[in-house]
């Protein structure tokens, strides 16, 4: 985390440099109160790991949108970037839309990303998500404090998601 600060800290709220070890210890803790009962929760975490488990990579999340019927997820991310250009956050994501698609019946899954993001607009459109419009003035920047417009992207059918491993 503390080494991909720089990158991810414009764009998390928790990402800041003065974060505490009770802080982390919290999310941690949180997070995995929200892996473990899923259907308790409006949310479920995972922490990303290569296979040998070596190396930790990430988090992947969603955020379960219950406002309209049938619900709808939200998918954030961030991983290491020690490990990017491996294909860690295709992979990861593309894994997620899958579960939420296939065991939680998902019927649409989005993900916003601020403009000024260009790595993750990318994996966005490689994973196969749908641009669908442009959110003016809904991101803010953690560290400039600069408000910017975000890019929605949504799948509403697990047969979009690319599958073909590419770099990210």
């Amino acid at each position: 985390l503390l080494r991909s600060l720089p990158e991810i800290s414009p764009y998390f709220s928790w990402a800041h440099a003065d974060l505490t070890v009770e802080q982390d210890r919290k999310h941690l803790s949180e997070a995995s109160v929200a892996a473990t009962d899923l259907y308790a929760h409006n949310h479920g975490f995972y922490l990303v790991w290569d296979k040998a488990q070596q190396h930790f990579l990430g988090e992947v999340w969603f955020k379960v949108m219950c406002g309209l019927k049938p619900p709808y997820f939200n998918i954030n991310y961030w991983f290491d970037t020690q490990h990017r250009g491996c294909g860690y956050a295709f992979e990861a994501v593309g894994e997620l839309i899958r579960y939420v698609f296939i065991a939680l019946h998902a019927r649409r899954v989005e993900v916003v990303i601020s403009k000024q993001n260009h790595r993750s607009l990318s994996l966005a459109e490689r994973l196969g998500f749908a641009f669908e419009g442009n959110l003016g003035c809904h991101s803010r920047n953690f560290v400039s404090n600069d408000v910017a417009d975000s890019a929605l992207f949504a799948m509403t059918d697990l047969s979009q998601l690319n599958t073909d491993l590419q770099e990210d």
